[in-house]
């Protein structure tokens, strides 16, 4: 007879400070404002994930998952911000210098709308490439991280193949043969100003 299902209760408190951690139902991880550390249940332990918080302007601290990334097509690797800008026919946003190395595969780790607006939103920044700093100052709350680095990773091809240039989506096998690989992804908070259901970003012009 199979032994009765054994359930552990974890007390969600800061391994740091001992402070609780808030939560909610949908939460992947649980972020310590006095620590500025995010905590992931794994088994019946509490692993830490650093979080980096990004500069710029705004109240409304939005988690993303941030990948380098590579591509391959049928027409080659691409592996580098120019090539990758190449593929996507996007152009530098004008805000400062370009970026260089590993181009950068941005997912929101927020509670989203719907399907579109994750990729809408992953889409534009993903596009954008942009230069960010690290702020100096870190938030008292960020927005519910409800997205694991391993969601990411499973919803990085969506939004990178929204970024392609529609010719080559139309060409079957341009598609046969995308694929793509991520490297080790960081936690980051983006500053946005809230306007209702939409968030905006004014260094970058950019609306979500």
């Amino acid at each position: 007879m199979d032994s009765p299902m054994e359930l552990r209760v974890v007390p969600l408190l800061c391994p740091e400070c001992g402070r609780t951690l808030p939560a909610g139902e949908d939460d992947a991880l649980f972020y310590c404002a006095d620590c500025a550390v995010a905590w992931e249940l794994e088994g019946t332990s509490l692993a830490r994930r650093e979080v980096y918080h990004l500069a710029g302007e705004g109240t409304l601290f939005l988690p993303f998952w941030i990948l380098p990334f590579q591509v391959t097509t049928r027409e080659g690797t691409v592996g580098t911000v120019e090539d990758y800008r190449g593929l996507s026919g996007a152009v530098g946003n004008g805000n400062g210098p370009a970026r260089s190395g590993l181009p950068l595969l941005y997912v929101p780790a927020y509670p989203y709308q719907s399907p579109l607006h994750l990729i809408r939103a992953g889409r534009l920044l993903t596009l954008r490439q942009p230069v960010m700093t690290l702020s100096r100052t870190r938030p008292s709350r960020i927005h519910p991280v409800v997205f694991r680095e391993e969601d990411a990773r499973k919803t990085g091809a969506t939004i990178l193949l929204a970024t392609v240039t529609e010719d080559r989506k139309r060409a079957l096998r341009f598609l046969e043969s995308f694929s793509c690989t991520f490297g080790k992804g960081r936690l980051c908070t983006i500053p946005f100003a809230g306007n209702g259901s939409k968030f905006y970003h004014a260094a970058l012009n950019l609306e979500l």
